[in-house]
């Protein structure tokens, strides 16, 4: 991806595009209000990324996201955060060992230190270091203990 001063990014192909002109064709291209926006993210991810991209996936999760850029792009590196047990024992079983993929598990945050961690059993993508609104409430809950955080 090439940076350009007017705040556009070239995407695979060369061509320039501004980030809200691609957001305005999205627009035009998905009128139904019930987006599908993990697929919306996919479809950025193909025309912005490259096999010489560095991608920092933060919340790995079941890693349908990191399957894009490793499998399907070859991004070189990416670099997968991933704080709960279960998931990031399935990352770390399908990439361990691939040498552009590094696994970590940890939550990012802008400190240091330790925190607790707001679990939502029913859907554990949403889950993170603070409540929010959640597609399905009825599962949410504290996970024990303190999480490790990496932060700057």
């Amino acid at each position: 991806m090439v940076e350009h001063p007017e705040n556009g990014v070239a995407n695979t192909q060369g061509i320039l595009v501004r980030p809200i002109d691609f957001i305005n064709q999205l627009k035009t291209l998905y009128t139904n209000t019930d987006i599908d926006w993990e697929l919306l993210l996919e479809r950025g991810y193909r025309e912005f990324l490259s096999p010489d991209s560095a991608v920092l996936d933060v919340g790995g999760h079941a890693g349908r996201h990191a399957e894009i850029f490793i499998d399907e792009i070859g991004c070189q590196h990416v670099a997968i955060f991933e704080p709960l047990p279960q998931q990031f024992a399935a990352l770390k079983k399908r990439y361990e060992g691939r040498s552009n993929v590094h696994l970590y598990q940890l939550a990012l945050s802008s400190k240091s230190g330790e925190s607790s961690f707001v679990f939502n059993m029913n859907a554990p993508e949403e889950s993170g270091l603070r409540e929010r609104v959640y597609n399905d409430p009825s599962g949410k809950g504290r996970y024990p203990g303190l999480w490790r955080l990496c932060g700057h």
